[in-house]
Formats: structure tokens, sequence, C-alpha cells
């Protein structure tokens, strides 16, 4: 009878160490997707682009494209976050 309770205890001990790093393979897969290189500008897509640098206000060089609009009314800027 012993024997069948430790049994049973391991075996869910187990499982349960079996889903908790299912759920933590998940979350990581889920906040670190890959990371692509981008293979073509805005050119390719008949965009006029200007390369722009500038740093962060932590000193981290940023780099990105300005895309000028022939009548602007605003400015969007995008960080992918990546």
């Amino acid at each position: 009878m012993w024997g069948l309770s430790l049994l049973a205890f391991i075996g869910l001990v187990i499982w349960g160490g079996v889903i908790l790093l299912g759920i933590l393979v998940i979350a990581y897969i889920s906040t670190h997707p890959p990371r692509y290189r981008a293979d073509s500008t805005p050119e390719a897509f008949g965009a006029k682009f200007e390369d722009v640098r500038f740093p962060s206000q932590d000193g981290v060089m940023l780099s990105g494209w300005f895309v000028p609009a022939d009548n602007p009314r605003g400015a969007i800027m995008l960080c992918h976050g990546m």
C-alpha cells in the first residue's frame, strides 16, 4: 500500500514538472520571437527614404528610415520592439 502511494506521488510530481516546463517553454517562445534582418528598403516599394541615426536617452544608437510624405499632416514613429 505504501509503495503504491509513493509511486502515485512521484508520478504526480513528474507530471507537474512536465506541465510547468511546458508552460515555461511556451512563455519563452511567446516573448522571444526570432529576429529577421530587413532585406529590402522602402525604395523597393517605390518610396523615397533617408537613413537616420540618433541616440536614445540611455546612449544606445537607434537607426531607422525617414519616409517623407507629399502633404504631411503629422508623423508616425513605429517602434517594433525587436
